[in-house]
């Protein structure tokens, strides 16, 4: 809920600093590489140097207490059987495979959403800014409202399978408002099957790598097993914006779309297929 509370406000404080054009107020900033959006650039700048000096000052290092959790767990619990250990690094193997490439498609996708807003609506740097907010404010209640409670009842693994077919929803709507170019409801539509994506697969497929954690071994410890989780997903989230533009800017965003909704149906199986719900949730 954090991030999504984040995902609200971020956008429409991006697009209000984005009306301060620096290069314009000041043309002798020029030479120093400043340019139209460098406003929002330098407050994000601003806010993660106050972020790295709050982490520094604040946030305790977790490597002692992780320790000190091992020799526990090592002298309370026996170790797993080595074929239950050998099942859950394969599980999380495919968890971070399928994380990344879903990371992947979803970003590049939601990258290119500008795009598409000002190509069909001619949408300004605020009303984009609405848009994503949108997404944010529904993302959020999704997450607080739905998954919170619902989550331990039907099973990680089908709200992730919801939210991947939503985004598959999301982007066949968005082909189709590129082709017919026009269509408020349909750009809403399908911003609202996003907010049902972001609100439910990441932090519900984060859940999913935990449960395969024990502490035993070094391979399954929380922190290296969700951190290598999270790397592959920051990988996909790297990648995806640029194949998602080439795509775009290449063959138009009705084939762009298309081939986003089609590899979400893929990764959809995929995630039926591969990756198992624990017992305890079943």
């Amino acid at each position: 809920m954090a991030f999504a509370t984040a995902f609200t406000i971020g956008p429409a404080v991006g697009a209000y600093f984005a009306s301060f054009d620096l290069s314009t107020l000041s043309p002798s900033l020029l030479r120093y590489g400043i340019y139209p959006f460098s406003s929002p650039a330098l407050l994000a700048f601003a806010l993660l140097i106050v972020e790295f000096g709050y982490i520094v000052a604040y946030v305790p290092e977790t490597y002692n207490l992780h320790q000190s959790a091992i020799r526990a767990v090592n002298n309370s619990k026996k170790l797993e059987t080595s074929s239950q250990l050998s099942d859950q690094l394969e599980n999380l193997k495919t968890l971070n495979w399928i994380h990344a490439i879903f990371l992947l498609i979803f970003s590049g996708m939601e990258f290119t959403l500008v795009f598409l807003t000002f190509d069909v609506f001619d949408y300004t740097h605020m009303q984009q800014g609405k848009l994503l907010g949108f997404i944010g404010i529904m993302s959020s209640l999704i997450q607080g409202g739905y998954v919170r409670r619902k989550a331990h009842v039907i099973g990680e693994k089908k709200i992730v399978v919801q939210g991947v077919q939503s985004c598959a929803c999301g982007l066949a709507l968005f082909a189709i408002l590129a082709y017919v170019q026009k269509g408020v409801t349909l750009l809403y539509s399908g911003a609202f099957l996003f907010a049902i994506t972001s609100g439910t697969v990441s932090n519900c497929l984060t859940s999913l790598a935990s449960m395969q954690c024990i502490e035993q071994d070094p391979r399954l410890a929380k922190g290296r097993a969700l951190g290598v989780f999270r790397s592959y997903g920051q990988l996909g989230r790297a990648i995806g914006p640029l194949a998602a533009c080439g795509i775009y800017w290449a063959y138009g965003p009705v084939i762009c779309y298309g081939i986003g909704s089609a590899f979400m149906i893929l990764v959809t199986v995929a995630i039926m297929a591969y990756i198992p719900q624990p017992k305890k949730n079943q």
